[in-house]
């Protein structure tokens, strides 16, 4: 049971994330900050499978 908690709040947090990064994204912050990096360190090898899915514009 405690596993099921961790991995549950470890994927809430991978969303929230995700979400965040989405908001950065639309504002276009400055790429070498260190809070950027590292949710992009974060957030990209998770979304990578599906980016490469998704047809590029």
């Amino acid at each position: 049971m405690f596993l099921v908690l961790v991995a549950d709040k470890l994927i809430l947090l991978l969303i929230m994330l995700i979400f965040i990064t989405s908001i950065l994204s639309w504002i276009q912050p400055d790429p070498r900050n260190p809070i950027v990096r590292l949710l992009h360190a974060i957030v990209d090898p998770v979304l990578h499978p599906i980016r490469t899915l998704l047809p590029s514009s």
